[in-house]
């Protein structure tokens, strides 16, 4: 698990830092392929990350732990628009570079000295081992069998396919009006829902 974590977090910080070349070398397909490959990474990170969290807290505690990673996330979600707009006119795009690059080295520090423990597996016969698409097939039909929860995934498949799309254009959106503030962005990112 811990190497799983690590490599993930390499590869963030590692595109993070060639994304500081973008500055002289603009390019548009270079961003297409960075964020294309951060989105994996993110992707797999959130779900080693998740798997992390239930190794390395206790039983009684994972409640507390759901709880304020949920707190921070949404603390983020508020407070980074604000920060990266002073941040941006204090320490300009390289000074974030290099905090974003810091926080990395800090992360990779974190994984090196905390403990994972190994998750126990156990001998399972091979009869009993189905392939992936069987267990997908499972988990439809699970979820279909059960209509508040088969609700439950529509809402929230369309929730997030209306949001994600609303985020997508609303910066190119915002910037195409004639005459916008420099901090208009902020504000428009910051009022949106999550």
């Amino acid at each position: 698990m811990r190497f799983e974590v690590f490599n993930l977090e390499l590869g963030v910080g590692l595109t993070t830092s060639n994304a500081n070349q973008l500055d002289r070398d603009k390019a548009v397909w270079h961003i297409y392929v960075i964020v294309a490959f951060l989105s994996i990474c993110n992707a797999y990170h959130w779900l080693a990350y998740s798997a992390s969290i239930t190794l390395l807290v206790p039983q009684q505690h994972l409640g507390r732990a759901s709880g304020m990673t949920q707190l921070g996330e949404a603390v983020g979600k508020i407070i980074s628009p604000i920060l990266a707009s002073l941040l941006l006119v204090t320490i300009q795009l390289q000074g974030i570079f290099l905090l974003d690059f810091s926080s990395f080295l800090f992360a990779i520090v974190t994984l090196l000295i905390i403990q994972i423990r190994e998750v126990k597996t156990t001998n399972n016969n091979q009869a009993d081992k189905k392939l992936p698409l069987q267990e997908v097939r499972f988990g439809w039909n699970y979820i279909t069998a059960r209509p508040g929860l088969f609700g439950l995934l529509v809402y929230f498949v369309i929730a997030n396919f209306t949001v994600s799309t609303a985020e997508v254009l609303i910066t190119p959106f915002n910037s195409s009006l004639p005459a916008h503030p420099k901090n208009t962005i902020t504000t428009v990112l910051l009022t949106q829902p999550s």
